[in-house]
């Protein structure tokens, strides 16, 4: 009979602390170790077929924070009645904002108590009060500190915790000539010298810093296409933006995708001018496929594999950032690196092992 662990996030859309969750469950020895999930947002869910099929169980509390006292009654009656069930609950978060679950397994004497960080920075300053008025009590509630990298650990943490990797299914993103040939004339850019990005379209990920950049890279390259992958709250504002910078029929906008490894074969160069990142798992992906990355240094630098990635800064002119895209991109032949980040420890199996061993390990 498996362990159950309780993993506690916003919801099961297409984000990075989604896809990393999933890519561990697929991985993790599910005779050992089953997951359930807690969550308070089913908006743009994408994985409850897949969580069912595997065995998991998703239970639903009212959003945070804005319904702060619904959400706490749910969570405290949640606990009461299911913490027996867990041997450990593992909680994701971007800043210690929403503590309610740690509190309750707490004095529900769960055994493990997890907290997971996925991100360095929050960008609303009442959020960065909160962080940090939690940080200092953060202890005394939880076993396990864990990070996605060394900056998102010292952002929740301090010091003292854990990395683990944002392991992939690195073989999926091995570099596949025929894959990229077949989607870049499936979306008719075969010719074209095209630069994408990977991201929901929400404030950080900067999407139309991207929008400047790109209308600086058609006044050198024509032929250029930028192909951007996801959806959110955004998406409408910045597809309105790209027509009015008339980059409309440039601009190539798929919506979700379940296929993200394929589209990273068609690029030439990945764009990642985030504002901030935990780590960013895609960025770990487009490196696996070979692709040459320009990104912020708000980035941080934990997977970047030397020669690969180009750093500017925010604050440096679109123009700047165009020259380093034109330059960056490869007239060598594209290689993949799955083997060099299977080393570094970026494999999924790896780090569902890691996490394997922390829910197991007799305390």
């Amino acid at each position: 009979m498996p362990i159950r662990v309780l993993h506690v996030l916003n919801g099961l859309g297409r984000g990075g602390t989604e896809a990393f969750i999933m890519n561990v469950y697929r991985a993790i020895d599910r005779e050992k170790v089953q997951f359930d999930f807690l969550v308070r947002s089913t908006e743009n869910s994408a994985h409850e077929e897949e969580i069912t099929r595997l065995g998991g169980k998703i239970f639903i509390t009212p959003a945070f924070p804005r319904h702060f006292l619904q959400n706490k009654k749910a969570v405290k009656k949640f606990f009461e009645e299911h913490a027996s069930e867990y041997e450990a609950v593992h909680v994701h978060a971007n800043a210690l904002m929403y503590v309610e679950p740690l509190k309750a397994a707490k004095k529900a004497d769960v055994k493990k108590i997890i907290m997971h960080s996925h991100s360095t920075q929050a960008m609303n300053p009442i959020y960065k009060i909160w962080h940090l008025a939690n940080k200092k009590r953060i202890g005394k509630w939880i076993t396990h500190k864990l990070a996605c990298s060394t900056e998102a650990g010292a952002w929740m943490f301090g010091e003292d915790y854990t990395l683990v990797n944002n392991g992939i299914r690195l073989e999926k993103f091995d570099f596949n000539p025929q894959k990229r040939e077949a989607l870049r004339e499936e979306l008719g850019i075969k010719e074209s010298f095209v630069v994408g990005n990977v991201g929901r379209f929400v404030p950080v990920k900067n999407h139309a810093f991207i929008l400047d950049i790109f209308e600086e890279i058609k006044k050198q390259k024509e032929d250029a296409k930028l192909l951007l992958c996801g959806d959110g709250e955004l998406r409408l504002e910045i597809e309105e933006l790209a027509t009015k910078k008339g980059l409309k029929e440039d601009v190539i906008f798929t919506g979700n995708v379940a296929n993200v490894e394929d589209y990273l074969q068609a690029m030439d160069v990945f764009l990642l001018p985030s504002k901030y990142e935990g780590l960013g798992i895609v960025l770990v992906e487009a490196q696996a496929s070979g692709l040459p990355c320009v990104v912020s240094n708000t980035v941080p630098g934990d997977g970047f594999l030397d020669g690969l990635v180009e750093v500017l800064h925010l604050g440096d002119e679109p123009a700047l950032w165009a020259d380093k895209v034109l330059a960056s991109s490869f007239d060598k032949t594209r290689k993949s690196n799955v083997v060099t980040f299977n080393q570094k420890g970026y494999s999924v199996e790896s780090t569902a092992k890691l996490l394997e061993d922390i829910y197991l390990a007799k305390e």
